[in-house]
Parts: C-alpha cells; structure tokens; sequence
C-alpha cells in the first residue's frame, strides 16, 4: 500500500470521514449495497449536488446528503429482541393473509426490519432494527455469530448420525448439494437437542435433521451470538441495553461469540 493511501486513510479515521456509499449504510438509511445501487441510480445528493460516485469521501459532520431530496441525518437506531412463537411468518406483510410478526409488535415499530428469519413453525429469538449496518454484519456468513438452538425431534439420534451433524451434513441448499459447515450439538434429552451454528441456509436446521434421519417436531432459537432469549415469555419483545448493542458490535466484528472462538466450528 502507498503511502498516500495510508495517510488518506488515517486522516479519514482522524476526520470522520467514510466513502459515501458508507456513509448512506452508518447514517441508517439503507444497507451498503442498496447504497449502491441508489448513487449509480442518480438519486444522491452531496451538498446540492448529483454524485454518482459511491467512493467519493464524505464527511459525517460537514457535509449534507440528500436521497430523493430526502436530507438524512444521523439517526437513534433502536435494537429490540423479540420472541417469536410459531405459527406466524416474518414478513410485514404476507400475500396469502398469514399472521405476521408485526401483528404482534407494537404499531411504533413497524419501521424496524428483522435481522435474519425463522421460519413459520420456529419459535424463537428474532432481532429487529433500523440499523442496517449492524444487521448486514450480523447476518453475514463471514462474522462467524453463532444461532443456538432447542430442537425436539421424532426420534434418538445415533453417534454416527449426531457425529455426521458436528462434523457436516449433506443437504439441499438452492436446488443443489450442500455440506453444512461444522456445528455444535448436544444432547439435552432422550429427544431433544441443542444446536449451534455459524451460518443460516433457508431452513438449515430442519434440512440437517432430516439429513441425520429424524423429523423435527419443535425448533427453538435461544440465540444469537452474545444476545440470548432468557427467560422472555413468547410474544414479548424488549429493547436491547447500551451494554448488549455495544458487545454485540464487538462480537461481530471479531468473528466470535460467547468465549467461543472460531476454532471450536
């Protein structure tokens, strides 16, 4: 790396200073590759004027940014965990009339977008915000958050079938074969189980049981790297701390959770 680049970006962390396409991502509007598209689009404004180029520097104190002539400002982000119970999808809305998560939450929050989803027949732990930088973090294969889950199945495993778990299943993933990356499994009772995993397949859970030779007849997820469901009764959400938005930052930036390191996957 030159050195004009090194000091551009020491004076960029000095400064404040974020390319704009990363500026529409930390200022909460939109996630970074929306961003992009919407400054290709011609739909972003620097300081009155059209920029099309997502790399541009800008500065979060200084300089105005306007969407749409939509002036965006630094927002409150809002972190709320919810226990979702099953029967309902995680949709805001859904074509075929099914309840939705945002039935049950509170009108005030229909602006917040889940972090992730379970499916219909999942009950569990679901993250909602309006803090897409965090969410994309969160849900990104690459930052290694782990999801914990209960799972009751149909019936007993054997070593070899809850060994082929640990180590990697095969499944259908996107109508082609997929070999799920390393998990970690315990026996929790003579039928249940719990479950960790550091990615998050459409259905995965369901698809490695299955795999493994038993039906799933309840799934819980108990959760999500350093954030975890407790004690809160099904259909309740509660607002996340300071402290548990601030260790979940850095849970994610490092690529571990819960004193677990990458290692043990």
């Amino acid at each position: 790396m030159c050195a004009a680049l090194k000091n551009r970006e020491r004076t960029s962390k000095a400064l404040n200073l974020v390319t704009l396409q990363r500026a529409l991502s930390k200022l909460g509007f939109c996630s970074r590759s929306q961003a992009g598209l919407l400054i290709a689009s011609g739909n972003v404004q620097v300081n009155a004027k059209l920029c099309a180029d997502p790399e541009q520097w800008i500065d979060l104190v200084q300089d105005l940014i306007t969407v749409d002539g939509r002036q965006l400002s630094r927002k409150k982000f809002c972190y709320v965990l919810f226990h979702k119970q099953a029967g309902i999808v995680t949709t805001r809305t859904d074509e075929r009339g099914r309840k939705t998560i945002y039935d049950i939450l509170d009108p005030s929050m229909r602006h917040l977008m889940p972090v992730g989803r379970l499916d219909k027949e999942t009950s569990g732990m679901l993250l909602l915000t309006n803090d897409h930088q965090w969410a994309e973090r969160m849900t990104n294969p690459k930052s290694h958050v782990r999801k914990l889950y209960d799972v009751q199945v149909d019936r007993p495993l054997t070593l070899q079938e809850e060994k082929s778990l640990r180590s990697g299943i095969c499944i259908r993933n996107d109508g082609n074969d997929y070999v799920t990356l390393p998990a970690t499994l315990t026996r929790e009772g003579t039928l249940k189980y719990r479950i960790g995993l550091t990615e998050g397949k459409n259905r995965q859970v369901r698809k490695m049981f299955k795999a493994a030779g038993a039906d799933i007849v309840s799934l819980k997820r108990i959760a999500i790297g350093s954030l975890k469901l407790g004690t809160l009764p099904s259909g309740h959400w509660r607002v996340l701390s300071e402290e548990e938005t601030a260790l979940s930052k850095q849970v994610e930036s490092s690529g571990a959770d819960a004193g677990i390191s990458k290692r043990n996957y």
